[in-house]
């Protein structure tokens, strides 16, 4: 289980690490296009911000299995060491329930958007993919929760 998290987290890392270098050429070729050129690239912005949406939710599995995240643990360091692992599954068992909330609630809306066809208005894009990773981004986290919680009980 450990190895297929692994696997799964560095794929999601590589593919957030490509989302970036492609958010980097597609804003270089347009402040190329729109002032050397002077003609901007119209879908660009779109773009990118499905891009950056892909990276933070692409990424957040292999942040949450490194545990890697910003967080305030000033006050649980100095915790004796039992009491700090109890917060930390209490924390990961809240973090599941919340994340599933969130899952649970946003693939409908995902759904929908794919029936209806919705698309993006400049690169007409449907809005499913980049809506998707929310969810998908999401779910990822839970499985890598639920592994660790498992293996805190072992």
């Amino acid at each position: 289980m450990a190895a297929a998290l692994s696997a799964l987290t560095t794929w999601a890392h590589r593919a957030a690490t490509a989302l970036l270098v492609a958010i980097v050429a597609i804003n270089g070729a347009n402040v190329l296009g729109r002032y050397a050129l002077n003609a901007p690239i119209g879908w660009a912005e779109e773009i990118m911000v499905f891009c950056m949406i892909g990276l933070v939710f692409g990424a957040s599995p292999a942040v949450t299995l490194q545990a890697s995240h910003v967080r305030m643990d000033i006050a649980v360091q100095r915790l004796p060491p039992k009491l700090r692992r109890a917060l930390a599954l209490l924390t990961d068992v809240i973090s599941v329930v919340v994340l599933g909330v969130y899952v649970c609630a946003s693939v409908p809306l995902v759904i929908r958007l794919a029936e209806f066809g919705q698309v993006s208005d400049a690169a007409a894009v449907p809005l499913a993919i980049p809506q998707g990773m929310v969810p998908l981004g999401l779910a990822l986290m839970v499985l890598v929760l639920l592994a660790r919680i498992v293996r805190r009980a072992e």
